[in-house]
């Protein structure tokens, strides 16, 4: 159902890899924000208002609005298919 209905997106969250000087940033708490994967758990808490790992959301790709709930760590496989199964249904396919 992912590869044939979604866009796949990650972020890497827990990436040590430094950021170039001059795409170094302050978040809005006053954090240095220096490595790729403190970068992406900032948007991550700003977008969502979490950083747990892992975390799905799905979006419409237009106007990156939520086409239901977010959702944590759930290992039933028909929790999961339900989750994505809502997604398309929110999406109108």
């Amino acid at each position: 159902m992912i590869s044939n209905e979604y866009v796949l997106i990650q972020l890497y969250v827990d990436d040590k890899s430094e950021l170039a000087p001059e795409d170094i940033i302050i978040s809005a708490e006053g954090k240095k924000l220096n490595t790729i994967g403190k970068k992406w758990s900032e948007l991550q808490i700003q977008k969502f208002h979490s950083n747990s790992q892992p975390f799905y959301v799905l979006l419409d790709p237009k106007t990156e609005t939520l086409l239901g709930p977010p959702q944590g760590a759930d290992y039933e496989i028909a929790n999961y298919q339900m989750f994505l199964k809502t997604g398309l249904q929110a999406f109108g396919k």
